[in-house]
């Protein structure tokens, strides 16, 4: 068989697609400097097992000139779904915002309103997108992936940018803002920051350090380290001034638009904000950030009290610090499906 059709063969192409434009052929020795490299074959093989509109974009932003371009161009074109013959993995999310009716984050709020592209590049969910945790979610380019794990219930994504790190080579990050639907206002919120990409050596994350080194203080605060994972976790209860320097920020200048957008609207107050740090070899670090409005100190009061937060804060974290490894064994989640399983043992 001659080389051009080995090739083919090997990305399983249909008779539609073919036909959708010219094929050139060429010689061998031409086909050979034009083969992809490994890096672009992992993510090409990444793309097709996500199979989604998302993962054939985020491949042509990474490779716009890559050996499967056509391919990935004609199965946006086409709904991803174009090929009968299985070489694409099928998306499996219905219309976006759907099954999240039947339980929304207000009367009127409706995630098909906000459907569409983030701003990153790292990720292939897209604003809108509903998950039904607990379960993981992939991020992040080859060689730096990592599963961010959504709590339990429904959350949607109201957006994603990417930007860098202030180290002297600066580092890659991607940060994810989640809002978890509930019968009545929006009340939790989960912010995750990541290297998107891995730097040379271990760098000093001065935030995750500055959490390593304060004592354990109200409401609760630990840190321990294993198997090369350095893991803190710490609270604190915050008045509404307070809320109002953090949610100032860019990202969640984004987050607040897409919701009232979609209908929703975004929460005022004082809150509770957990956070973990996750930091390792080759300046990998993972910050999860969960802030949830209306909990007391004694009462359960709306997503209930601090004795609360803390058992699921430390149900959480270890599991959180596998999915900094990408070692989660769990179902990946698909926006819009339930997962047939979950993550055991995780309370809400």
């Amino acid at each position: 068989m001659p080389t051009c059709c080995k090739l083919l063969t090997g990305v399983a192409l249909s008779a539609s697609l073919l036909l959708s434009g010219p094929i050139v052929v060429r010689d061998a020795q031409a086909q050979d400097a034009a083969a992809p490299s490994q890096i672009e074959r992992e993510f090409w093989a990444s793309t097709q097992q996500i199979g989604t509109e998302g993962a054939y974009q985020a491949y042509l932003n990474r490779f716009p000139n890559g050996f499967f371009a056509p391919l990935a161009s004609a199965a946006i074109k086409k709904g991803a779904n174009a090929l009968s013959d299985g070489s694409l993995q099928k998306a499996s999310r219905p219309a976006t915002g759907g099954p999240a009716k039947s339980n929304p984050g207000s009367p009127q709020f409706d995630p098909a309103k906000i459907a569409g592209p983030t701003a990153s590049s790292a990720i292939t969910q897209q604003t809108g997108d509903v998950f039904y945790g607990p379960g993981p979610i992939t991020v992040g380019w080859l060689g730096a992936k990592k599963q961010v794990l959504v709590p339990v219930g429904q959350w949607v994504l109201l957006g994603a940018e990417d930007g860098q790190s202030g180290h002297t080579t600066p580092i890659p990050l991607t940060a994810l803002v989640l809002a978890k639907l509930e019968n009545g206002p929006f009340r939790s919120f989960l912010l995750v920051r990541f290297n998107s990409k891995t730097g040379g050596a271990r760098s000093t994350w001065t935030d995750a350090t500055a959490c390593e080194e304060s004592p354990p203080t109200a409401p609760f605060a630990w840190h321990e380290t294993e198997s090369g994972v350095t893991r803190c976790v710490t609270s604190a209860l915050r008045n509404p001034a307070s809320a109002a320097r953090m949610f100032s920020g860019p990202l969640w200048k984004v987050a607040q638009e897409t919701l009232t957008k979609g209908g929703g609207t975004f929460p005022t107050g004082s809150y509770l904000l957990t956070e973990m740090f996750y930091t390792g070899d080759m300046s990998n670090y993972m910050k999860v950030s969960r802030i949830d409005f209306g909990v007391s100190r004694d009462g359960a009061d709306a997503t209930g009290n601090i004795a609360g937060r803390q058992k699921w804060a430390e149900a959480y974290s270890p599991l959180a610090a596998l999915g900094y490894r990408k070692k989660l064994a769990d179902e990946e989640l698909e926006a819009g499906s339930r997962p047939t399983t979950g993550t055991a043992a995780l309370p809400d």
